[in-house]
């Protein structure tokens, strides 16, 4: 039993003490944004944003606040101990035609610029 129970501490302690520690670090850059043609039926948008090259692109995060439709870029970082340099990066953001009307869109939430997109 003795044998068993120092094993076990043992193994606990290699665990723990290799364990990495988690610097998951989420950003939300600020964005500009520029519609784009594409297809009938589909509203399409380039967002361009500055990141860090210790930054990989994580998707999109949506959310309705009043009407308007708030779009943000989520990163993550990818290494406690990366430096890196600023990029700039580009990703569009496209979604089916909304039924007819007046939408509004807020790109991340420290933006102060709302863009109309009226659908006929």
């Amino acid at each position: 039993m003795k044998f068993i129970i120092v094993t076990f501490g043992y193994l606990f302690l290699n665990v723990m003490g290799c364990h990495k520690p988690d610097c998951s670090v989420y950003t939300y850059p600020s964005i500009r944004a520029s519609r784009v043609s594409g297809p009938a039926d589909s509203l399409r948008f380039n967002l361009y944003y500055i990141s860090g090259s210790c930054y990989v692109y994580k998707g999109f995060q949506e959310r309705d606040s009043a009407s308007v439709h708030i779009i943000s870029v989520l990163e993550a970082k990818t290494d406690c101990e990366c430096v890196g340099t600023a990029l700039q990066r580009n990703v569009v953001y496209a979604f089916k035609t909304p039924a007819p009307g007046t939408y509004y869109y807020k790109w991340n939430n420290n933006s102060d610029r709302i863009d109309t997109v009226i659908v006929p």
